[in-house]
């Protein structure tokens, strides 16, 4: 019995080890090089008002004139909202421009700073 309840103690604790470095990783910005911002011009492909992060992609034509899609991370709705955001802010087929703090790792992939649909700002999301 004490075997059992020593191996299901164990298998607890280690269970919440890793939730506690998941939900801890998730809300680092360590990814994202936050000294830095790249502005990305294009199409929405998808926006996703959704928590915990809000998530538009965008398709970018390149000088090479090949398509390559962005995966823009921002706040939650709640956030967002607080933040002058709507839910139909950001469509699918507007044209847009995303300043954003890059991957470090060269993904395209990018911590919303600020956006800008058809020359017009988006509420307020970043450092703001």
């Amino acid at each position: 019995m004490r075997a059992v309840l020593g191996i299901a103690t164990g298998i607890a604790a280690a269970m919440l080890t890793i939730a506690a470095g998941g939900a801890s990783a998730h809300h680092s910005y360590t990814g994202f090089d936050l000294n830095k911002d790249v502005t990305v011009k294009g199409t929405v492909k998808a926006f996703a008002w959704e928590d915990p992060h809000s998530t538009i992609e965008l398709l970018v034509v390149g000088p090479d004139g090949k398509t390559v899609e962005w995966m823009v991370e921002g706040a939650g709705p709640r956030r967002l909202t607080s933040r002058g955001w709507t839910v139909d802010a950001v469509k699918v087929g507007d044209h847009a421009e995303i300043v954003l703090n890059p991957s470090r790792d060269g993904a395209r992939v990018g911590r919303m700073v600020a956006v800008y649909v058809d020359g017009k700002r988006v509420g307020r999301e970043g450092r703001e």
